[in-house]
């Protein structure tokens, strides 16, 4: 099963303007942006 980051609690345009400096663009009047960022996570169970 695959959660998105946003359905667990993440804020992901803040994760990435704050963290990696990358301003977030949307698409608008129905063209693309200049560029896209995939953001994605990995969760485990952390067993000591």
């Amino acid at each position: 099963m695959r959660y998105s980051i946003e359905s667990l609690g993440g804020d992901v345009v803040n994760l990435v303007e704050d963290i990696f400096d990358i301003k977030t663009l949307w698409a608008e009047n129905g063209k693309l942006p200049k560029y896209l960022v995939f953001v994605g996570g990995l969760l485990y169970d952390k067993k000591e």
